[in-house]
């Protein structure tokens, strides 16, 4: 049997937990902000993926998943806008780490920073790679050629 204290504790419970839901939608609100900003991109408007249309959705425990590539906790959001938002080593468009939500402001700006240097640096690294491999290549059938006969060379188009 309950009593009416029970029924009062549950509507204490349940304030509480409603106001601590909307403090963490209000904080995710700003973070998916300050990453829409260190990519100098506007989201005009986001929402959970269990939302209905044109609805927010609501927070719960499937909105905190395992990051596919670290195995650390990741916030599942879908935006309106905003265009790709990712380095190499995290997909900002549809999803940001849980900590950031413990994190400043200026602490997450500096870590996408951070991410977007590296993968900034990767890609030129792959870059040069590509044209160094080019280069080889290119000195490898050069070497080849000399090789052949003019009557080979020919054969090949070869000049």
């Amino acid at each position: 049997m309950i009593t009416e204290q029970d029924i009062g504790a549950y509507k204490d419970a349940l304030e509480v937990f409603e106001g601590t839901k909307e403090t963490i939608v209000d904080r995710i609100d700003e973070v998916i902000k300050v990453i829409a900003k260190v990519f100098k991109r506007r989201v005009s408007r986001w929402w959970f993926p269990n939302a209905r249309e044109g609805g927010l959705g609501d927070f719960d425990s499937r909105i905190v998943r395992p990051h596919h590539k670290d195995g650390s906790d990741e916030i599942d959001i879908e935006r309106s806008s905003g265009g790709c938002m990712e380095t190499d080593e995290w997909d900002y468009t549809y999803s940001f780490p849980r900590k950031f939500l413990f994190m400043n402001d200026n602490d997450i700006r500096a870590e996408i920073k951070d991410q977007i240097k590296k993968t900034e640096e990767s890609a030129t690294n792959k870059k040069e790679k590509r044209v160094q491999n080019s280069i080889e290549k290119e000195k490898l059938k050069a070497s080849a050629a000399e090789k052949l006969t003019p009557k080979e060379k020919k054969a090949l188009g070869i000049k």
